[in-house]
């Protein structure tokens, strides 16, 4: 091992849960919280109603609703993202 390595560590210096800085990661936590609550509504989607045609109308209709979200937030983000890019002038 030669000097330069000598004191970088394999192991991380902070302890606990860390994500790089990202301009997604607003959308990272909204997919979180879709998916959180649709695991929370397919456990509980019998207790509201007996009609199997009436869960699968309102699992689709949450699934797609936060699909919807998820999209428009991403498409939204990345348009800011190119607007501030191109006014910085960078390519890519």
């Amino acid at each position: 091992m030669d000097d330069t390595n000598k004191g970088q560590s394999l192991s991380r210096a902070q302890k606990g849960f860390t994500v790089a800085a990202s301009p997604l990661n607003g959308v990272k936590v909204d997919l979180a919280v879709v998916i959180v609550l649709g695991i929370l509504l397919l456990i509980t989607h019998g207790l509201l109603s007996e009609s199997t045609l009436v869960q699968l109308a309102i699992l689709l209709g949450y699934g797609l609703t936060a699909m919807a979200w998820i999209v428009l937030k991403t498409r939204r983000l990345m348009s800011k993202l190119a607007v501030v890019d191109s006014d910085s002038g960078v390519s890519g």
